[in-house]
């Protein structure tokens, strides 16, 4: 009977939070229900191994259980920077992606339980050096006072996820030094090996995992909250002021071949205007050439008849004389 209890604690954890993803994968039409069947798969995969006892030879190398734990890890990176997975994000309140990390609190109920039935060592439950329940405890607070009420910072926030990540890890490590791999560090009794059972391998297969995925999700929300520029678009914003600088460089250039052809065509202008002054300015000489000229030809006609006037008085002058 005692067994039983944290089984069907762990078993309603996995089921709780299955309904979490859903229902916010159901509220983005953006995203597929693929994803779900994915997770499903995933878990009817590693489930299934699990009962035939597969995972429990720890002493191979690598390990067995490293065929969960590293598709995993890669599986967290890859799926924290994928841009597709925005809105999911977008889709989940962050209040929600922080209150989600209550579930630690049953989590450890569970690890003490277990540790009470002598099922793993002491070393990770909060009675040896697993400090994750601090993290459970104050999700509630840090969602309220953050996000409710308001009264503290998103710099808050962002430091308990952090920290949320560490002892996630740190817990993790543990673990996975104190199983009776040939790396072991912790020699405990009893060792870490009830990871390699169902439903307990879905702890480091999916549990765990998920609870690091929550918080990059938070850490990302509050980032873009504070800046406008999301992680995943700073990429698309350098490519778009790329290309601004792009445009305005060529602008710039055809601007000044603009200027440079105005230019020539006001000096092309100007010479036009200088050559018809010139040409106006040598009219207007040939005019008064010709004006001189009649006027020189007026003057010669006009002594020509004054001497021709003084030669006929002469002559009558001379008439009388003889007379």
């Amino acid at each position: 009977m005692n067994m039983i209890i944290p089984l069907i604690g762990f078993s309603l954890i996995v089921i709780g939070l299955l309904i979490f993803i859903g229902y916010f994968v159901n509220k983005s039409s953006e995203m597929s229900n693929r994803w779900l069947l994915y997770i499903l798969g995933w878990l009817g995969l590693t489930g299934s191994i699990a009962s035939t006892g597969y995972f429990t030879h720890f002493y191979s190398m690598p390990p067995r259980i490293f065929l969960v734990i590293l598709p995993v890890i890669i599986s967290v990176i890859f799926l924290a920077r994928a841009p597709k997975l925005s809105v999911f994000f977008n889709a989940v309140p962050l209040v929600w992606l922080i209150l989600i990390q209550a579930f630690r609190i049953d989590m450890e109920i569970i690890l003490w339980l277990l540790e009470k039935q002598a099922l793993i060592p002491e070393l990770i439950t909060w009675n040896g050096r697993n400090f994750d329940i601090v993290i459970g405890l104050s999700a509630p607070l840090i969602a309220y006072f953050c996000y409710v009420k308001k009264p503290w910072a998103n710099q808050v926030a962002l430091i308990w996820n952090y920290l949320g990540i560490g002892f996630l890890l740190h817990v993790f490590i543990l673990g996975l030094l104190s199983a009776p791999t040939p790396f072991r560090v912790f020699f405990t009794n009893p060792e870490t090996i009830f990871i390699a059972h169902v439903p307990y391998i879905w702890l480091p297969g999916f549990v765990l995992p998920l609870a690091i995925f929550f918080h990059v999700a938070a850490i990302r929300k509050i980032k873009a909250a504070t800046d406008p520029i999301e992680p995943d678009d700073k990429v698309n914003a350098v490519s778009s002021h790329r290309e601004a600088e792009s445009e305005t460089e060529a602008a710039e250039i055809e601007s000044e071949e603009v200027v440079e052809l105005t230019e020539t065509q006001a000096a092309a202008a100007d010479d036009e205007t200088i050559e018809l002054g010139g040409a106006q300015a040598a009219e207007v000489d040939s005019e008064k050439a010709v004006e001189n000229k009649d006027a020189t030809q007026v003057d010669d006609a006009e002594i020509e008849e004054i001497v021709a006037d003084v030669q006929v008085e002469s002559q009558d002058g001379s008439d009388t004389e003889t007379k």
